[in-house]
């Protein structure tokens, strides 16, 4: 994906934002999947839509955990998944 940074375009993987999602995470707690996507529109220019997709990544990849499912995932509630060393 590309991104701007320091006024320059950069190509980076869409890992590149794990580390801040997971800090922000880690600082929340548990909390619902919009409450994290909300923090981090703040600070990332992205969709809601395409944050919640980096976090949907993170969760198939064990590294959050969905505590309290709901219908939608932005309505669930998830935190970090103590179990997995990043």
């Amino acid at each position: 994906m590309r991104i701007m940074e320091n006024n320059n375009v950069k190509c980076v993987s869409f890992d590149y934002y794990n580390d801040t999602i997971l800090d922000l995470l880690k600082e929340l707690g548990e909390v619902k999947t919009i409450k994290l996507v909300a923090r981090l529109m703040a600070n990332i220019y992205f969709s809601d839509i395409f944050l919640t997709y980096l976090i949907y990544r993170l969760i198939k990849k064990g590294i959050i955990i969905v505590t309290k499912k709901e219908k939608r995932l932005w309505e669930s509630t998830i935190k970090i998944n103590n179990n997995i060393k990043v």
